[in-house]
């Protein structure tokens, strides 16, 4: 078995300040593929959606995020959420009840593992164990 992970990036996070960092691991190969619908595949068909808080919040509000992991779930075997930052944050936005009705949606009714993560450091650190799970199988 490979010792190298494989994590496949879609062009739309190559500008992400996650990629750098993910890519600097060298227990992961990192590679650019055209992903349609999620941010980066893992090993085992495991699609993985980063949002930033703000956009996660919006995305509830728009209906967006909805589509969005509908649409993983037919590409993909496995769909993660990762949302990175304080969702606290946006509670203006949209009251915390539909953010946590949005989240309890996607667990518990779709299937979906919603993690959330503090910075990109720690989405980085978060996708390079998740690659080493899924590379183990």
């Amino acid at each position: 078995m490979d010792k190298q992970a494989i994590i496949r990036v879609s062009g739309r996070e190559r500008n992400s300040p996650v990629f750098p960092l993910v890519a600097a691991y060298p227990s992961v190969r990192v590679e650019a593929a055209p992903l349609a619908t999620a941010d980066y595949l893992l090993e085992g068909n495991i699609a993985v959606k980063r949002k930033e808080a703000a956009d996660f919040v919006a995305s509830i509000a728009d209906r967006r995020l909805f589509r969005q992991v509908a649409a993983m779930q037919r590409d993909y075997d496995r769909v993660v959420l990762i949302v990175e930052g304080n969702l606290s944050l946006y509670y203006t936005a949209l009251p915390p009840d539909i953010v946590r009705s949005a989240i309890a949606f996607l667990s518990v009714t779709r299937g979906v593992s919603v993690v959330q993560t503090p910075n990109a450091e720690e989405t980085a650190a978060l996708l390079r164990v998740m690659s080493r799970q899924a590379h183990k199988g």
